[in-house]
């Protein structure tokens, strides 16, 4: 197949470089902006083109030879050939081509990115697959367009207490007589070795992922004394379907506790099994000090949809004299409960449910801040904007797609986009968050 010479424009969505090749769009993994390559089409249709770099003939000059030896082969981080601050320009940069693409929004209000003060050793979940080729087990993230794995002995951008575990595990696994789960059989129990942790407490929590229950209180208890002042549990969680979902409906303690305990500032939360948790506590931070910033305070009731384990509904608490906290996942709910006792914020009011659905009964409330992660709002959400006008709404995303799509919904809804602020939780990677501060006019 013919190579072709091209020029990187810019970097867009999932990490791609954009350049143009006879007019038509060309896209390319392992690029920065400014690179001239020679590169060979790997899927070509009348409107664009799929291309994989056969040669770097003018590097940037942001370019650097990456820290791990696994990143060639491994899909987990992508932006390890970047410096970091030009990893920040990039982020925004596609922040603000997806605000141009789908908000039309001209000169949008734009802060600078909330920038990580670790770029690696930052991560507090690692999600590991496990898999067995020709007999030996092996451990780690998926190759590039392959369902293979590369097999690690740690992680640069985990936290260290979770990247020190990653060999010491895979070593006692391998002579453990516990069955790995085959894709194509559907044989096996062992699918995912899941490691969290705090940063701040220098608690580890190890949970297994397996087709049906497997993991015995023996084999748990030599896991905890792999590092015994640091692991303070071991679970498992049984998913026994096929297809992209990590995690199944059923989870259980095997050793010690159900949770490890995260600390920001002078808050503490309990984080269970699967409950959802930002992976990059500073900057997590930084969002709470940001978010304190904005809103006007002092007021009768904000709601928090989704909530998680309660982090903002409680971080916030001292501000209303009532919140209210919407959050369909049991485990982050059970959590959420527990956390107010914690914390002493009984004006907290945990509800267990979606937010579309529960949203529009809230009643009369000030400020809405609103997660919906990587998804847009629902319309059940936009319509309890709608009927409820609060008189703020906080919107934090992690797509710049989803967040960019939504932003003139709740324009149209009446309000004023006062500030954007992208924050970088996931260094080494393309992900970039972004917060919205809305007015109602």
């Amino acid at each position: 197949m013919k190579k072709k010479i091209v020029t990187v424009e810019k970097i867009i969505t999932r990490g791609l470089g954009f350049a143009r090749w006879n007019g038509k769009p060309v896209f390319v993994e392992d690029v920065l902006p400014g690179e001239k390559i020679r590169f060979i089409p790997v899927r070509e249709t009348r409107k664009y083109i799929h291309g994989k770099v056969a040669r770097l003939l003018k590097p940037s000059p942001h370019r650097i030879d990456p820290d791990c030896p696994y990143f060639y082969r491994c899909t987990n981080c992508q932006w390890q050939i970047s410096d970091y601050p030009h990893q920040l320009e990039m982020k925004v940069s596609i922040l603000k081509d997806a605000l141009n693409i789908y908000s039309k929004i001209d000169n949008p209000p734009l802060e600078n990115i909330r920038r990580s003060s670790k770029s690696w050793y930052y991560k507090n979940k690692i999600i590991l697959r496990i898999r067995k080729y020709r007999g030996l087990l092996g451990m780690g993230y998926y190759m590039p367009n392959s369902k293979k794995i590369v097999d690690i002995e740690y992680c640069p951008i985990a936290l260290e207490q979770l990247s020190n575990l990653i060999l010491p595990i895979k070593k006692l696994l391998s002579r453990e007589p516990i069955s790995v789960y085959n894709e194509e059989s559907r044989y096996g129990k062992l699918r995912y070795l899941v490691l969290r942790g705090s940063e701040f407490s220098g608690e580890a929590f190890v949970l297994f992922v397996t087709k049906d229950w497997g993991i015995s209180r023996e084999l748990a208890r030599k896991i905890e004394k792999i590092a015994p002042e640091t692991i303070v549990g071991v679970a498992e969680n049984v998913n026994p379907g096929v297809g992209k979902r990590i995690f199944g409906p059923v989870s259980r303690k095997v050793s010690g506790n159900s949770h490890y305990i995260e600390r920001l500032g002078e808050y503490v939360f309990r984080v269970s099994t699967i409950s959802p948790f930002p992976e990059n506590t500073q900057v997590l931070l930084r969002m709470i000090e940001d978010i304190r910033g904005l809103i006007k305070g002092d007021y009768t009731k904000i709601v928090n949809a989704h909530a998680g384990v309660g982090v903002l509904a409680i971080s916030l608490a001292d501000l209303s004299q009532v919140i209210v906290a919407i959050e369909p996942l049991d485990e982050a709910y059970h959590d959420g409960i527990d956390n107010i006792s914690r914390n002493d914020t009984p004006h907290v009011e945990f509800q267990h449910g979606k937010a579309a659905d529960l949203l529009p009964g809230v009643g009369k409330s000030e400020l809405f801040i609103l997660s919906p992660q990587k998804k847009q709002l629902a319309d059940g959400a936009l319509h309890a904007i709608d009927l409820i006008k609060p008189q703020e709404i906080v919107y934090i995303s992690e797509d710049p797609v989803s967040f960019a799509k939504d932003i003139p919904k709740l324009l149209h809804l009446g309000y004023d986009l006062k500030v954007i602020i992208p924050y970088d939780f996931h260094p080494q990677t393309y992900y970039v968050d972004s917060l919205a501060y809305f007015l109602r006019k």
